[in-house]
């Protein structure tokens, strides 16, 4: 098991993207009813955010490395681990399928680097440690998750322009897309006056599958 990391200030400054993420993962879990033919049902636990998983920085070192994991989770139902690219409205520079990719060059790290990272500090105190080892090629969901309004500004949604899969070979994977209902000014609104705060989001916001 890697060993933890100081766990960063819950209180931040920041009223974009990593405010989102920050959002998602203090929420701890989310749930995804079932659509009949075309999603079972999920119930996905957040084990750790912006976990840095570069084998090749320092064992004892602050510094964080080229990788840096937005979101880690699993699924209660599937048993599936889950390597979740966050992007916001304020992105005007990421598409779509720069975030897929971003995604998939963090699976394939863990795939092929998981030893290394088994002993390193990966996770964060405060977080749910796990053997990255655990995590398996042909088990583990790829998700691009942004705002309402990222996507609108993307691609309107539609779902043809949406990415489909990322890799080849045996390591190529699907890519889940997952819409959550928040306009871009909604952490401006929150923080409102103060020098920081902790960004929430409603435990019952609204995740709509694009990529169905």
């Amino acid at each position: 098991m890697a060993r933890l990391l100081k766990c960063p200030k819950r209180e931040i400054r920041d009223v974009n993207e990593k405010a989102f993420q920050r959002a998602i993962f203090h929420n701890n879990t989310i749930q995804l009813s079932t659509i009949k033919g075309k999603r079972k049902k999920a119930v996905v636990d957040w084990y750790d955010f912006e976990s840095p998983i570069d084998k090749n920085r320092e064992t004892n070192s602050k510094a964080r490395g080229k990788l840096n994991l937005d979101l880690i989770g699993k699924d209660r139902v599937s048993n599936h681990y889950i390597v979740c690219e966050v992007k916001f409205s304020c992105n005007k520079k990421d598409s779509p399928q720069d975030a897929a990719n971003e995604a998939y060059n963090y699976f394939t790290a863990i795939i092929n680097d998981a030893s290394e990272l088994d002993t390193i500090a990966t996770h964060h105190r405060g977080g749910t440690s796990f053997s990255w080892k655990d995590i398996l090629p042909e088990e583990t969901e790829i998700w691009v998750v942004a705002n309402s309004a990222y996507w609108a500004y993307w691609i309107g949604h539609e779902p043809n322009d949406l990415p489909k899969v990322v890799g080849e070979g045996s390591l190529e994977k699907r890519v889940r897309c997952f819409s959550v209902d928040i306009p871009g000014d909604y952490f401006i609104e929150q923080k409102g006056e103060s020098k920081v705060y902790v960004p929430e989001i409603p435990k019952d916001a609204i995740w709509t599958e694009l990529s169905l």
